[in-house]
């Protein structure tokens, strides 16, 4: 397993957050079969971003990665500085 994480600061501060692991569809896909567990940890930092961002001009992004063999996670956020 591979988690990359990086700043980059331009305009504004570009925190992103990379993964190989098995992807969001997948994993709720097996949660789904696994257990009646509900996470609420993606909607919960949701709610605190967007919070955020009533404050701030900042942006969040989360992209999955399905290229053939390789699958993950991106989840990028822009902070205004």
């Amino acid at each position: 397993k591979i988690l990359k994480i990086t700043f980059e600061l331009k305009d504004t501060l570009i925190c992103t957050v990379e993964d190989n692991g098995i992807g969001r569809k997948v994993a709720a896909d097996n949660k789904m079969v696994k257990s009646q567990y509900q996470s609420y940890g993606m909607q919960l930092t949701q709610q605190r971003i967007d919070l955020f961002n009533n404050q701030q001009q900042n942006n969040v992004t989360i992209t999955d990665i399905e290229n053939g063999d390789k699958t993950g996670t991106i989840v990028t956020v822009f902070l205004k500085v």
